[in-house]
């Protein structure tokens, strides 16, 4: 391997300018000095990581469309719990009992649009389409601001201690209740219990819409960076032990030892700055770092 001060006494011959441009690399430019505009300069794509941990959910131990097949089975599962609902309907009707008819409309609506959802969902997995999911994600925010409103009416109903519409509200799901004296403090628990319950399916919805975020966003930009459906692996992978991690570590300061000791970053900086003030590369140093010794050597 040629040492670095080596080409340091030919600065006259050919600057150091031009040969750190030619040593810098980009995955999408490979002649130096070509100049990108403010424009190209936000929209240039330069890696495309499957397991970035945009793309993880589930306090990043899982990837995005795992947590999407899960919910694309939840989603299945209600829909079969539906059309059972529904056909004990229809059975119910058949042997003569009272079948409402407003409950079995909006049992059949629900099942359609359940249907639709989980089509979409399923589409979208299978083509790795982002577009199927946005369904999805346009009714899980409508049911968002539906529990904003419900959780906000809940909160003003029980603070102004309105036993009343409690009342009328556990009743219409529940057995009627007897007046007693301790009836006053059993509503306003179940009122703070509604609340509370309220928060849970809130937190719920905003992890759902999290998970579903994080996989459109991963088909996204798996399909803007030009990788076919099945090119990139969809699983996570394990991260190492943070004993490999630090014996990795020490392994690759001991590797580039001789170089940092052969040229300072004072050395080095003006040099590459020079070099690159032109580009719009972001890791050029680390380019630079890694391309050094390997160009040297064919040198």
């Amino acid at each position: 391997m040629v040492p670095p001060s080596h080409y340091a006494s030919r600065g006259s011959k050919t600057g150091w300018s031009e040969r750190a441009a030619s040593l810098a690399w980009s995955p999408f430019n490979t002649e130096a000095g070509t100049e990108y505009s403010s424009s190209e300069a936000y929209n240039t794509i330069f890696y495309f990581d499957p397991n970035d941990k945009r793309y993880r959910c589930c306090c990043q131990q899982s990837h995005s469309t795992t947590g999407v097949r899960i919910i694309a089975g939840m989603l299945c599962l209600t829909v079969v719990l539906e059309i059972w609902h529904l056909a004990w309907f229809w059975l119910g009707s058949g042997n003569g009992a009272h079948v409402d008819s407003d409950t079995v409309l909006s049992s059949t609506f629900q099942l359609l649009i359940g249907i639709a959802i989980a089509g979409t969902v399923l589409h979208a997995l299978h083509k790795e389409s982002a577009v199927f999911l946005i369904p999805y994600l346009l009714l899980q925010t409508v049911g968002l601001g539906a529990v904003f409103v419900i959780l906000f009416a809940l909160v003003y109903i029980t603070l102004m201690n309105d036993r009343d519409t409690i009342k009328a509200f556990v009743e219409s799901h529940g057995p009627k209740m007897i007046d007693s004296v301790h009836s006053d403090k059993y509503l306003s628990y179940v009122g703070w219990t509604m609340v509370g319950s309220c928060l849970v399916l809130l937190a719920l919805q905003l992890w759902l819409i999290s998970i579903v975020f994080a996989c459109w966003r991963y088909f996204r930009d798996k399909h803007n960076y030009g990788y076919a459906k099945g090119h990139t692996s969809s699983f996570v992978i394990l991260r190492p032990s943070s004993k490999q991690l630090l014996k990795e570590q020490h392994q690759l300061t001991a590797a580039f030892r001789p170089i940092l000791r052969s040229m300072s970053a004072d050395e080095l900086r003006p040099k590459i700055a020079a070099a690159v003030r032109h580009q719009r590369i972001r890791s050029t140093l680390s380019s630079f770092s890694y391309e050094l010794p390997t160009r040297f050597s064919i040198i």
